[in-house]
């Protein structure tokens, strides 16, 4: 099976050579491919003729990143779909087993592997396994309201970069989009991507490595993006209480429009418990793993988890059954230790 059929949607902000990267990778194969760059200054026009006649598209949108999802959504026109970290990989032949999944079963709507964090140091590739709750994950229940509370109850992001069947993704995208002002908590439309997926459909994680987490790079945290707005603060605090009724009235407005069986004033219900399940679920780190997360240096806080080669976390990842594409990994791990300089 070839990936014709999927688009890969790649948002970037002042990564330029990651994004770089990327293009050059996925311009090897048959997935469409949209490069949706919120920089400023975008890539110079020399760099981008090298994608002349490839199945890469780059779009300059130097607008919020809840705008570009909208626009995505525009774009997409394959029957599947998945978003993609500008300086992260997925496995090509992890999605066509996820494609695979999602053909051979109608009532399933988004499907990811397994994923393994990376970090490029002086001895090479380290890496460590991510997300382990993700093992043997699913969201079954038959109805919208027994997926989302089941979901929020035992939660793991399985549905941001999922591949998903186009018309649930868009629908979620159009969501997220709905929005002109961003929320103050830069974590809310995870919450929303997340929510909406489970509502319309269910999904699965399969025993496949795909994802492979950049853990390089900070997360982009500004003045527009303030990670230390963190969501339990967001629900809880009464001067986000206008952004947070916006958040639940339009969840649930557009998710009832989905749904044409069901009332707004019900989902919006749902999502209520959804979101209450979500915050007596979710574990808390301690005063003093927040303290240890700010002072200890990177390369401690790394051994202290257990990094190891990629080779070596990848051989953990098979003995616990976890398939893995040696021959692709090895492909992107040459590509993991070359990142292109800005005037390549």
């Amino acid at each position: 099976m070839s990936l014709e059929n999927l688009t890969i949607v790649i948002p970037t902000y002042n990564r330029h050579p990651y994004a770089i990267r990327l293009m050059r990778f996925w311009s090897k194969y048959r997935a469409i491919v949209h490069v949706l760059d919120g920089t400023n200054d975008p890539i110079s026009i020399d760099v981008l003729k090298e994608f002349d006649n490839t199945n890469v598209r780059y779009h300059h949108l130097p607008i919020p990143i809840e705008d570009r999802f909208g626009r995505a959504a525009e774009l997409v026109n394959t029957p599947y779909v998945v978003l993609l970290c500008d300086d992260e990989f997925f496995i090509p032949s992890a999605l066509e087993n996820c494609i695979k999944f999602l053909e051979s079963h109608d009532d399933y709507v988004a499907c990811i592997g397994r994923t393994l964090g990376f970090y490029p140091s002086k001895r090479g590739i380290t890496a460590f396994p991510q997300y382990l709750a993700m093992k043997n994950y699913k969201i079954e229940g038959n109805s919208p309201e027994e997926r989302m509370i089941a979901h929020m109850q035992h939660y793991v992001p399985s549905s941001f970069y999922a591949v998903q069947r186009v018309s649930v993704w868009k629908n979620t995208m159009r969501l997220v989009s709905t929005r002109k002002d961003k929320f103050s908590c830069p974590y809310v439309p995870e919450l929303q991507m997340e929510l909406s997926t489970s509502f319309q459909g269910k999904s699965v994680v399969i025993e496949d490595l795909m994802w492979l987490r950049n853990k390089e790079n900070p997360p982009i945290n500004n003045s527009s993006h303030n990670l230390k707005i963190g969501i339990d603060i967001w629900f809880a605090e009464p001067r986000y209480k206008d952004e947070v009724d916006f958040f639940y009235n339009t969840t649930a407005a557009i998710l009832a429009k989905i749904d044409n069986m069901k009332s707004t004033d019900a989902v919006r219900e749902s999502v209520h418990q959804a979101i209450k399940i979500y915050f007596s679920s979710i574990k808390h780190p301690s005063f003093i793993q927040k303290l240890l997360s700010r002072v200890l240096p990177a390369g401690l806080k790394r051994a202290l988890k257990g990094w190891k080669t990629i080779m070596e976390a990848v051989q953990d990842m098979q003995r616990s059954g976890v398939h893995v594409d040696t021959r692709q990994l090895q492909e992107i791990i040459e590509y993991m230790k070359n990142v292109p300089t800005l005037n390549t």
